[in-house]
């Protein structure tokens, strides 16, 4: 966690998109990215080289929706990791933007996924429709 200098600290999910545009990507079967790390602005230190992987990202507009996991008690107009990931597909084809394309990154306040009042976001890169 020393690492992860830049928003969003914290344990991130890397995943591919499920939409390029307006056109479905996968079909059931297929292999996906998916990835768990921190968001770092530093090259990678020697001692990590050959056990962690890089994976870059260009600058992007982002759709960011908030959630909280194992609340308690129950909190009105909180929402969980998986209601945002739902926000978000409701809200895209709706909205002036669509999918890069670029991967979805989840961002985790903890790696203790039992931890309560535990935050989440859902950052998706997106753009403007042509």
């Amino acid at each position: 966690m020393e690492y992860s200098e830049i928003e969003p600290k914290g344990i991130i999910t890397v995943h591919e998109q499920g939409v390029e545009g307006n056109t479905f990507k996968f079909k059931e079967g297929d292999e996906i990215l998916y990835a768990v790390g921190i968001i770092m602005k530093k090259p990678m230190p020697d001692r990590f080289r050959g056990r962690f992987d890089v994976l870059p990202f260009e600058a992007s507009a982002w759709h960011v929706v908030s959630g909280m996991d194992n609340v308690q008690p129950a909190k009105n107009n909180i929402i969980s990791t998986k209601e945002a990931y739902a926000k978000t597909s409701e809200w895209l084809p709706t909205s002036e933007y669509e999918g890069t394309g670029a991967p979805i990154i989840t961002w985790y306040e903890s790696y203790d996924f039992s931890k309560p009042n535990k935050k989440s976001e859902i950052w998706t890169p997106v753009k403007k429709r042509n």
